[in-house]
């Protein structure tokens, strides 16, 4: 059974997604659950975010179309894939802290993106970069196979797949 709730964080609320108790993400904390979905909400802004921070646009992000929701379900399938993600929120929230002294969630999207690309950058940890890079992957790999990121890139399908 999937169930979801709503957190608010810096005011904006995200929607979260609790699965069912197979998945390892059902006993994640809301505070983990918050970050997962910054982390999404970085890679792809909503426009919510977006015009929060001062960043005009009108693109639906990877949160208004439910990829936290069909990551964690994908986490609920694939151990591996949810034992990554949490040593990864973990990493995430530990790096905040130790030099925003506040969880990733709570810091602007300016603050996330520079965390991010910190973890990102070829001297820091290996496997919370390639852990990283696999999340994202996955997100921009979601985002772009609907039509929503089609529309962002300028793709529109071919006239006789209009059953597609």
């Amino acid at each position: 059974m999937l169930t979801s709730s709503l957190l608010v964080v810096g005011g904006v609320g995200i929607g979260v997604a609790l699965y069912n108790r197979r998945g390892l993400l059902a006993n994640k904390t809301r505070a983990s659950l918050s970050t997962l979905s910054s982390v999404i909400d970085t890679i792809v802004p909503s426009a919510v975010t977006s015009t929060n921070q001062g960043r005009a646009t009108d693109q639906s992000g990877a949160i208004d179309l439910n990829i936290d929701q069909a990551i964690g379900q994908l986490a609920t399938k694939k151990p591996t894939f949810d034992k990554q993600l949490t040593r990864l929120i973990s990493e995430i929230d530990s790096l905040a802290l130790q030099s925003h002294h506040r969880p990733f969630a709570e810091l602007d999207i300016d603050n996330r993106e520079a965390l991010l690309n910190t973890m990102l950058n070829p001297s820091g940890q290996i496997v919370a970069r390639r852990n990283l890079r696999m999340l994202r992957d996955t997100v921009l790999d979601m985002f772009f196979s609907r039509h929503e990121g089609h529309r962002l890139v300028g793709y529109t399908l071919p006239a006789d797949y209009s059953h597609y």
